[in-house]
């Protein structure tokens, strides 16, 4: 009797030891999932950031110069577009591309670039040329200027585990100058 309950002591004492080894086992199994899971997190909300902070930029560098009354000179949209830059603030920004442009409407819904200015590799469109508006901006804005802020930001992924590549948010926001008039580029 003896020997069967040392031998059932011994076996016992293996289990606990197999126990041991099944929790370590359970937990290697899950690491790897748990760390995509903790990774792709930290990835997808640095990515929601940077999607919102190209957003704010185009939309600040658009709203300073529709508050222009009158003219507004090469100098002030270069400092437009260094405000919109602080915005990315503490975020890379090596490759923020930047336009604004003033687009004249006129009653039949045909548009025209006035001027347009590019910072950053951003390219200026040709004054003169047609400009593409979405329906219901050239509705509000016949025989008027809209004022078109541009930005386009690329994200480059910490690492390439979850994504393998960067991607680019585009912005683009439309402003009707306060004044109503239109804001000449000197």
């Amino acid at each position: 009797m003896i020997k069967i309950l040392f031998k059932f002591a011994k076996k016992a004492q293996q289990l606990q030891l197999n126990e041991k080894g099944v929790a370590a086992v359970e937990f290697a199994l899950i690491l790897p999932i748990m760390l995509t899971l903790y990774i792709g997190t930290a990835e997808a909300g640095r990515a929601i950031e940077y999607n919102k902070r190209a957003a704010v930029a185009a939309a600040t560098m658009g709203d300073l110069v529709a508050r222009i009354d009158g003219s507004v000179t090469i100098a002030q949209i270069d400092d437009y577009f260094q405000a919109a830059k602080i915005t990315l603030t503490p975020y890379p920004i090596v490759n923020l591309k930047q336009v604004i442009t003033s687009v004249y409407v006129d009653e039949d819904g045909d548009t025209n670039v006035e001027w347009s200015r590019g910072k950053n590799g951003g390219v200026a469109y040709s004054n003169g040329d047609s400009f593409s508006l979405p329906d219901n901006i050239k509705d509000i804005s016949e025989n008027g200027y809209v004022i078109v802020s541009e930005t386009s930001l690329t994200y480059e992924p910490i690492t390439n585990y979850i994504f393998s590549s960067g991607f680019t948010f585009d912005k683009v926001y439309y402003h009707l100058p306060r004044f109503g008039e239109e804001i000449e580029l000197d």
